[in-house]
């Protein structure tokens, strides 16, 4: 366990390292989108769009989603970028299969990350979901 991130939810005292870890690459990724210090590359656009897609229906990120875009992308995703959204994939696996580690805003900000990413040439379909749970 570590301490939280200044942007923690204020109903914990403690945030396991997998929580923080997650939370700061979304952070992350968010501000470098946003001052286009990061431009995701086709793999990464089209890995955002299949996990949005598989989680259009509910808004539910899964480990079990999350490991099936990571493996038919695996090899493009580690090249690129620095494997950039790899790492954001491979550490939201493991905290998205535990429903005590659940945090519905941190949720909402991956789910916005992804969207960004996966609308970079403008081609998502609308996928996404009416809440993230």
């Amino acid at each position: 366990m570590t301490r939280p991130s200044s942007t923690a939810p204020a109903h914990r005292l403690w945030e396991p390292a997998s929580v923080v870890r997650l939370r700061n690459l979304t952070a992350e990724l968010s501000q470098a989108l946003a001052t286009a210090r990061w431009t995701p590359s086709e793999p990464e656009v089209r890995a955002a769009g299949l996990l949005l897609r598989s989680v259009a229906d509910d808004g539910v990120f899964t480990g079990q989603r999350i490991r099936g875009v990571l493996w038919e992308r695996s090899a493009a995703l580690t090249r690129v970028d620095d494997g950039r959204l790899a790492g954001l994939l491979a550490s939201l696996a493991p905290v998205a299969d535990e429903p005590e580690l659940h945090d519905g805003a941190l949720m909402a900000d991956i789910h916005a990350v992804l969207n960004r990413v996966a609308d970079r040439y403008g081609t998502l379909a609308d996928t996404r979901s009416t809440g993230v749970r």
